[in-house]
């Protein structure tokens, strides 16, 4: 066995996640897999894609983005062409603020996500998330404050 392939194998051994590219908002992503697929996607019908959508909130409003994460959301979402029904997005309150800032750069960075982000965009920070708690809002008013921000398209 060479050297370097010996050093490899034993870093991916170490250190898994950082091996496969796999940071914390990587981790972090995988809860939202299921609805939102690896790839950013969705699912026709009943979950909206991140991919293209979530730079549109961003720039829309961050700290949006950060409510729907934190709160969670229930209403019908139009985006090009793509729309879902009257499903629901869990809350994900119980996230700390560093895994909350993480999951959100994750997706902003992801699937082509960040050419379609300024030069000069500013990752999402810990303090930003932290801002957003204590508002008990319900998804319903999550998603009141989405319609105020004329995200549908």
């Amino acid at each position: 066995m060479s050297r370097t392939f010996t050093w490899a194998l034993s870093l991916m051994l170490l250190l898994p996640g950082l091996a496969l590219g796999q940071g914390e908002g990587a981790k972090a992503f995988e809860r939202c897999v299921p609805c939102h697929k690896g790839n950013g996607t969705g699912m026709v019908g009943l979950y909206p894609p991140l991919v293209r959508h979530a730079p549109e909130i961003v720039l829309r409003s961050r700290s949006y983005l950060i409510t729907v994460l934190l709160y969670g959301v229930q209403g019908k979402i139009d985006f090009e062409g793509q729309t879902t029904g009257n499903e629901i997005m869990p809350s994900h309150y119980t996230l700390k603020d560093e895994e909350v800032a993480a999951v959100l750069n994750f997706v902003l960075t992801s699937w082509g996500n960040d050419k379609l982000l300024p030069g000069d965009f500013k990752p999402i920070g810990a303090d930003e998330v932290r801002a957003e708690r204590g508002k008990n809002l319900t998804k319903q008013q999550v998603y009141e404050i989405r319609k105020k921000l004329n995200l549908e398209k």
